[in-house]
């Protein structure tokens, strides 16, 4: 009876101390919401925001788990950023230029008006822009985690597009600096959501589409519904953000925030790789598909970045001091990459 009683207390005892450390367990992790702008399936979820979580779990060995919601799930895309500050969820990987209606600092902060290099804003970013972002995000409660490079942009027509020249009267689904600068140019640019894209140019609504990526607009189809695409990219140099929850960002051990960190940084790269050897590929793809790769030259990628430069140093500045001041570092920037920025966006 003694041997019975002294088995079952050991077991107690077993069992509470099973608990107690389980439960000590469950307190040590920690576990984080992402919303990605991404939608599922396609390279952006699944190889850099799906990718990131994870590599993040396994660095931290569980100790931070991230968890991946699609874009919209949680928040409407131009909401998401004050829903972040307020600790709705704590990550947001997206597009800063979408939070411009709160802060004009971020106005065109994916539209770099000049493709002088594809690594140009990830390269202004590590040499100070860091911190411009950063400063101005304290008061909203958030943090900028960081950028990954964002590979360029293209037309899709179905309208043979040989020069600049071509996009005159041209109905084209575009929107931002994009937007403004091919009406300079005398196009028709018409509002259209990027999931409506697709039926746009396959019922002639559009005669022509910018959008998204190369390699994401293909595994969207488009190739099934356009003729032409333009090259090179008008809207290379670009970044993603990645936004953090402050007091969920400050409340972090110094050894997960390094985690973060480093996970950023390794998926952010290997992402941008990937997509770099993707898009030579589906180039390729495209061709056997029996779309003609159009190649603008020299002077006609001048002519539309003179339009870009003008839309977001005379249109998109005239009620934004705080987006003019960072507009002409980026100027200064370019110009540093050997770039030739006209003397009055310097001054």
């Amino acid at each position: 009876m003694k041997l019975l009683m002294k088995t079952a207390l050991c077991g107690l005892v077993a069992g509470g101390m099973m608990s107690i450390a389980a439960a000590a367990q469950a307190q040590d992790k920690i576990t984080w919401r992402m919303q990605t702008i991404a939608a599922p399936n396609t390279s952006e979820y699944d190889d850099l925001a799906k990718a990131f979580a994870d590599r993040v779990n396994e660095l931290s060995e569980g100790k931070l788990e991230i968890k991946v919601f699609g874009s919209g799930v949680l928040a409407g895309e131009l909401e998401a950023g004050t829903a972040v500050g307020r600790g709705v969820f704590e990550v947001w990987h997206s597009y800063m230029q979408l939070y411009a209606s709160k802060d004009k600092v971020f106005r065109s902060a994916n539209e770099w008006p000049v493709n002088a290099d594809r690594l140009q804003a990830a390269m202004w970013y590590d040499q100070g822009g860091a911190k411009i972002y950063r400063d101005a995000l304290v008061d909203d409660n958030l943090y900028h985690l960081g950028v990954t490079p964002v590979s360029g942009e293209h037309i899709w027509s179905n309208v043979p597009l040989r020069s600049v020249e071509d996009l005159k009267g041209l109905k084209i689904r575009s929107g931002g600096v994009a937007s403004r600068s091919f009406a300079l140019l005398g196009a028709a640019p018409v509002s259209m959501s990027g999931g409506d894209v697709y039926q746009g140019l396959q019922r002639g609504v559009v005669d022509a589409a910018e959008w998204t990526t190369l390699t994401v607009n293909y595994g969207f189809g488009l190739h099934e519904v356009s003729k032409y695409v333009i090259t090179p990219s008008y809207s290379g140099g670009a970044t993603y953000d990645w936004i953090v929850n402050l007091e969920a960002w400050n409340s972090l051990p110094d050894h997960l925030k390094n985690i973060v960190n480093a996970a950023l940084a390794e998926v952010g790269m290997s992402y941008w790789m990937k997509v770099k050897a993707e898009e030579q590929v589906t180039f390729q793809k495209l061709r056997d598909a029996g779309i003609e790769i159009i190649e603008w030259s020299a002077d006609d990628m001048r002519k539309l970045e003179e339009a870009r430069m003008k839309v977001v140093a005379e249109i998109y500045t005239e009620d934004a001091p705080e987006y003019a001041a960072v507009l002409k570092d980026h100027f200064r920037f370019i110009e540093s990459l050997g770039y030739d920025v006209p003397d009055q966006y310097l001054k």
